[in-house]
């Protein structure tokens, strides 16, 4: 590996892959590169399945979380009741996951018809 050091990020994995078979060095040459290798996925067997030395587990965002993530990405200040409590029910349907929140969010963004936001919260 050239000396450098790598961090090679696989991201939504949904099952066990064979990392020598798609050309990723031993664990041992990683480590003596000091290099890593992160996998993200949804099913904590995957991990097991491919001898992950470490899982973190995450979990969703709370709902105050989850609305303020929401709020900050769809550059309103929600000052009226009415978008509020539409960016309330729109943030609570993406069930605090970020991805959702922000991608909801930012297409909510630039609409100025409360219509609109009423019918994301549905």
């Amino acid at each position: 590996m050239g000396g450098h050091k790598i961090l090679l990020i696989l991201d939504h994995i949904w099952s066990s892959i064979d990392l020598s078979s798609i050309g990723i060095p031993s664990s041992n040459e990683l480590q003596r590169c000091n290099s890593k290798v992160l996998i993200t996925t949804r099913k904590s067997d995957i991990c097991q399945a491919m001898g992950c030395q470490v899982e973190i587990n995450l979990t969703i965002l709370s709902e105050v979380d989850s609305l303020t993530l929401f709020m900050r990405q769809s550059g309103k200040s929600l000052e009226s009741k009415d978008f509020y409590d539409a960016a309330r029910k729109v943030a609570k349907q993406c069930a605090g996951l970020p991805i959702a929140l922000i991608a909801v969010a930012k297409a909510l963004g630039d609409k100025v018809d409360l219509n609109e936001w009423r019918k994301a919260a549905r």
